[in-house]
């Protein structure tokens, strides 16, 4: 996971590899937009996948996402079918969630796995758990990576564009000196 560097191309390579292992009807990867404040599905991978032309977001203010936020752990099946809040019930069936993994920096929020049930209608074990805690960690960790990456991309494009004018600028001052320097030249000689 630490190879790739494009956030997107490693959400759907870790919901391509979830998807593919663990036989899911679906495995869905939302991530947390620091600018709007919210989580944004970017990959969906299973026989029961999502539409990524869905633009499905889920608000800060979500009683899922609060929900996530507060317990800080993975949520399987048997948490999830306790009532929360309507909103979240709904939002839940609607995700179809027979689990969802939330990954965590430092208490903030940098997305959630939600998983369907397993193709073999077989529950998630204590060891699954265990692995999906690990892989959220990682996960988390290595989207980080990526986004500071691809924002360092961003501003060394921005200094190099600034550099470029500077050098633009630098030249026209060149330029302008010289033609000053030309025309005091010619206009000694022909003042006397």
């Amino acid at each position: 996971m630490t190879r790739v560097r494009d956030p997107v191309k490693l959400a759907q390579l870790i919901v391509r590899v979830v998807s593919r292992v663990v036989q899911v009807q679906h495995a869905s990867l939302f991530l947390w937009d620091k600018q709007t404040e919210s989580c944004r599905l970017v990959a969906s991978e299973g026989p029961k996948q999502f539409s990524l032309e869905s633009r499905y977001v889920l608000e800060s203010g979500h009683p899922l996402i609060r929900l996530l936020q507060e317990s800080k752990r993975i949520l399987n099946q048997d948490e999830l079918s306790v009532p929360q809040d309507a909103l979240a019930d709904q939002e839940l069936k609607n995700l179809s969630a027979a689990m969802i993994v939330p990954g965590f920096i430092e208490n903030e929020l940098i997305g959630f796995l939600v998983l369907g049930e397993k193709l073999s209608k077989a529950s998630y074990s204590v060891d699954d758990i265990h692995a999906f805690s690990t892989l959220a960690n990682e996960a988390a960790v290595a989207l980080e990576n990526a986004r500071s990456y691809e924002a360092l991309l961003k501003v060394n494009e921005q200094l190099r564009l600034a550099h470029d004018r500077l050098l633009q600028q630098e030249r026209f001052a060149a330029a302008g000196q010289f033609a000053t320097g030309m025309a005091h030249e010619i206009k000694n000689p022909l003042s006397a």
